[in-house]
């Protein structure tokens, strides 16, 4: 047996058990330097987390013949935004006039960001402008069918199903254009779609608002955002790790392209922290045009010495492409994985506690798991995880892993932690 098979199966017997997920990342397009960018929120909660992470990716890709590459805009633009598929882990991103996908967050960084579909943005009929927003509802909730991008161009939104991976094309159209009255204020933003059976939609003006999807028909007051000082809205993302068992609250992100306000949505107030997103106000890596969320994990903590732990795939649930990767690990020895929950709770340790030569940073006792593995090397290991469905929002699981020698302790090296919260798709 394959020590990356082992490795699996291993892993496999715990997911049965408890399901790993990741907790969230945001995804923004800077349409200035053509660069998609997938980035943390601020630390500040249990042990400093989350560790701040941010990643830029091209995004100027010649995929499709007769199709332009995403074009760059002036500091300021409205046009263009991102979105996220988090069951097939793709990313879609639109310069106004184009939309180019490609693959996320692979095992290993293997293949990521790598462009695999560009196809113009449609003006069903000529009824629709340059988009200045777009948000993807991964699961055809609405429908039941397959996934659906919706898009505003600042006046109308509507949805369509995006082609094939390598496709190129045609779209096939489901919701046509109808007009939001709200921006007789001022022009939409962005879209993002709720789980919970909505569309939220984001005004320059500075305020968001919920409608029916399929329809223009409101389904929310219009809401001001005063968590953070703000200037024009461009980006809104829901938080689809709520509501869930812990709060009521449906939170999620507002950028006006500097700053990232989480809040309750049907307040415009801050949301109440979470381990993954501690702050209210939080800055952008770049000056983006666009928001969206992808479930992808977080870390707390810090290795012993070079192993680290971290999250490929996303999460929802279900999420058929999430797993772990380890790298840097000792070549000898035995893998010992950790993990714990946030039910009953806390399930993590900040701050560690000392244990077999290292920090601990997971809660090993009950209900927490220890699982023994193979030996791992120094290269990326992937460990694929895929999250079953019907696993309950806003479930966080801890996650670290302890090498130890042949000779037992103290522990050759030990990993990060790595927190997760179930988000649905």
């Amino acid at each position: 047996m394959s020590r990356t098979l082992c490795i699996s199966l291993a892993a496999g017997l715990l997911l049965g058990a408890a399901p790993f997920a990741n907790a969230q990342r945001l995804l923004g397009s800077d349409s200035v330097g053509a660069l998609n960018w997938t980035f943390t929120s601020a630390p500040g909660g249990p042990c400093g987390a989350p560790v701040p992470t941010a990643f830029p990716c091209p995004n100027a890709a010649l995929v499709c013949p007769g199709v332009p590459p995403l074009g760059t805009t002036s500091a300021g633009s409205l046009l263009g935004d991102i979105a996220d598929d988090p069951l097939t882990d793709t990313v879609y991103t639109t310069d106004g006039l184009v939309i180019t996908s490609f693959t996320g967050d692979t095992a290993c960084s293997g293949g990521a960001c790598f462009p695999i579909n560009s196809f113009f943005a449609p003006t069903f009929g000529g009824v629709m402008g340059p988009l200045t927003g777009m948000g993807c509802d991964a699961s055809g909730g609405f429908t039941g069918g397959p996934p659906l991008l919706w898009v505003t161009d600042g006046k109308m939104i509507a949805a369509f199903v995006p082609p094939p991976a390598g496709a190129c094309g045609p779209i096939v159209p489901v919701f046509p254009p109808c007009l939001l009255a709200s921006a007789a204020i001022g022009p939409a933003t962005d879209v993002s779609w709720d789980p919970g059976g909505v569309l939220w939609v984001s005004f320059a003006p500075g305020f968001i608002q919920a409608y029916v999807p399929g329809g223009c028909a409101p389904a929310s007051p219009v809401i001001p955002v005063g968590a953070c000082p703000l200037g024009p809205l461009v980006g809104i993302a829901v938080d689809t790790s709520t509501p869930n068992f812990f709060s009521p609250v449906t939170a999620g992100y507002v950028t006006d392209g500097v700053t990232v306000a989480y809040v309750d949505l049907f307040t415009g107030a801050p949301a109440p922290p979470t381990f993954y997103t501690p702050l209210t106000c939080n800055p952008t890596p770049a000056l983006l045009n666009g928001l969206a969320l992808a479930q992808h994990g977080v870390q707390y903590g810090a290795p012993r010495v070079g192993a680290k732990l971290d999250t490929f795939g996303q999460a929802s649930t279900p999420g058929p492409t999430f797993g772990l990767e380890v790298t840097g690990a000792p070549s000898i020895g035995t893998a010992f994985l950790i993990v714990n929950f946030n039910f009953p709770g806390p399930g993590f340790f900040c701050p560690p506690v000392p244990g077999v030569g290292t920090k601990i940073w997971v809660d090993p006792t009950a209900p927490g798991t220890v699982i023994a593995l193979p030996a791992l090397g120094p290269g990326c290991v992937p460990i694929p995880l895929a999250i079953p469905p019907a696993v309950p929002a806003g479930l966080e699981i801890f996650a670290q892993m302890v090498f130890v020698g042949p000779g037992g302790p103290p522990a050759l090296d030990a990993t990060n932690g790595v927190e997760a919260a179930i988000g649905l798709p």
